[in-house]
């Protein structure tokens, strides 16, 4: 409101004058108010300005991973900005036009928890939902001492997390499909989470995303993204690549397809249940015939058959229920990468959502993409069909890194001599991945673009030799004298050497000129 007589031009511009100082003078317990206001008591204004959890934390005080998800929930809108101390990937200004990512990040040790780091700091921006599932084997006091706390404490970098820790998971048994499940109900029923994702992406805690979130949110765009609305349960590590392949395909003598024969006259189960209608024991009856499709445990899908396959999930009676009973009742294993896939398959209103390839494999709508992930895999083992895919060399695990290996089928640990094959493959994320094996790739990924990857190959004929090790011989012992090491290599007169050698109270081991 402009005073009375402020037409008066000298008056008006001494009353902005006034205004401005005032505003000068009061801009920083103005802005305290108005955060105070946004994100209550609990916030205070730093130096630089970056809302930050005031000395009274409540992620000091946690007990547990309820505790944990409490103090996540209410710190949520005071430290989701912390951007100056983090390394936090940028996203699409509130995520306009881009699709909104909810991943789920399964770990089970304390190796996969160290690992998960780098992929949670990768993924974690606003828009993007993040829920973390750790297998009830790992305590939580390992947990809370872990750099995964820490990150989730100071760098959530405004995404939204929640942590759960409800399954025990053994390789092969049915519980490996609990904690994908789990996410995808939390999903569903949680009302901080509901409606506010547009695709699912759950992910081995030694994963790594290939592109920056802003990228990975353009394609699943709902509007025009090229990925939106495609249901990727596979990788080409599948005889089909980025289609589950039907048990069929496979010989006979193959130990999977042996192992899923219910029959004398076929590989197929012949599942009872009942549709959906006003209650479980309404719906009419039918029987299907489902043929067993291999996929993969981690998938990418969109939001309509995630919603059918949990309220499906809850009647004991439809399809998926009576599919999962038949897997458990007769024991079957390795169903994390049998049970989604083939649903998919068999599901008429869902199998348009597969993705459509060319004749040579590659998705059609990308045709630069062959691998949704990349992994090695199979290669250095006999296929179902004798065949060994690759020749190429693969990182073995050295027994100092404190690494369990890999299975002998795989997936091999990846390092900077595959990014060759990583960006001709168009993948989107890769694994395995481990800082104790090469941390190399940490330093690369994400990137923005394909042409920010290192086209590096495995070199040909080449052999990586163990680490040095530089011993000195005296007359009774061997020691392991660092102090020497790099000093003696620049010293190539041999009297100087044998000077140093005398001041030591070493000597030579024979008459030459070796040290």
């Amino acid at each position: 409101m402009i005073p009375s007589g402020s037409r008066n031009p000298w008056k008006l511009i001494l009353f902005i004058l006034i205004v401005i100082y005032y505003v000068q003078e009061h801009q920083q317990s103005l802005h305290e108010s108005l955060c105070l206001f946004a994100y209550g008591s609990s916030a205070t204004i730093s130096s630089e300005s970056v809302i930050e959890i005031t000395e009274e934390d409540p992620m000091d005080s946690i007990q547990n991973f309820s505790d944990v998800n409490a103090a996540l929930e209410d710190s949520f809108f005071t430290i989701q900005n912390n951007y100056s101390k983090c390394s936090c990937q940028k996203q699409n200004k509130n995520g306009t036009g881009g699709g909104r990512i909810a991943y789920a990040i399964l770990l089970h040790n304390e190796r996969t928890l160290k690992n998960a780091l780098p992929l949670f700091m990768s993924i974690a921006a606003p828009g993007n939902i993040v829920l973390i599932h750790i297998d009830t084997k790992l305590s939580f006091e390992i947990f809370k001492k872990s750099e995964m706390h820490s990150a989730l404490k100071e760098c959530p970098c405004g995404a939204n997390i929640l942590i759960g820790s409800e399954f025990s998971c053994n390789w092969a048994a049915w519980n490996m499909n609990e904690p994908t499940l789990w996410a995808m109900e939390t999903l569903i029923s949680n009302k901080r989470f509901i409606n506010k994702w547009d695709v699912f992406i759950n992910l081995s805690a030694d994963t790594l995303p290939v592109y920056t979130p802003s990228v990975i949110s353009k394609l699943f765009a709902p509007k025009d993204g090229p990925l939106y609305g495609t249901n990727f349960v596979t990788s080409s590590s599948t005889l089909t690549g980025l289609l589950p392949t039907n048990i069929l395909l496979f010989p006979k003598s193959w130990h999977k397809r042996e192992h899923y024969t219910t029959n004398p006259s076929g590989d197929y189960f012949e599942i009872t249940y009942t549709e959906e209608g006003d209650s479980d024991t309404e719906g009419s009856t039918k029987t299907k015939r489902i043929e067993i499709h291999f996929g993969s445990q981690w998938v990418i899908l969109e939001p309509k058959f995630v919603n059918y396959l949990v309220t499906s999930l809850r009647r004991k009676n439809s399809l998926p229920s009576m599919f999962k009973k038949e897997l458990i009742t007769r024991r079957k294993g390795i169903t994390d990468e049998v049970f989604i896939p083939t649903l998919l398959v068999h599901l008429e209103e869902f199998q348009h959502t597969l993705p459509v390839l060319t004749d040579d494999g590659y998705l059609q709508k990308m045709p630069q993409i062959r691998d949704i992930r990349y992994e090695r895999m199979d290669e250095h083992s006999p296929t179902a069909f004798g065949d060994v895919m690759s020749k190429k060399q693969r990182y073995e695990v050295h027994k100092e890194s404190g690494v369990e290996n890999s299975k002998p089928w795989g997936p091999y640990y990846l390092g900077v001599y595959d990014l060759a094959d990583i960006a001709l493959s168009g993948a989107l994320f890769i694994r395995k991945v481990s800082a104790d094996i090469d941390k190399n790739l940490m330093n690369i990924f994400p990137v923005e673009d394909v042409d920010q990857i290192p086209f590096i190959e495995w070199p040909n004929h080449v052999k990586v030799s163990d680490r040095p090790s530089w011993y000195i011989h005296t007359d009774d012992k061997t020691y392991e004298q660092q102090f020497y090491k790099e000093y003696l290599l620049f010293i190539n007169d041999a009297k100087n050497l044998r000077s140093l050698a005398s001041l030591s109270g070493l000597k030579f081991v024979d008459d030459d000129d070796d040290f």
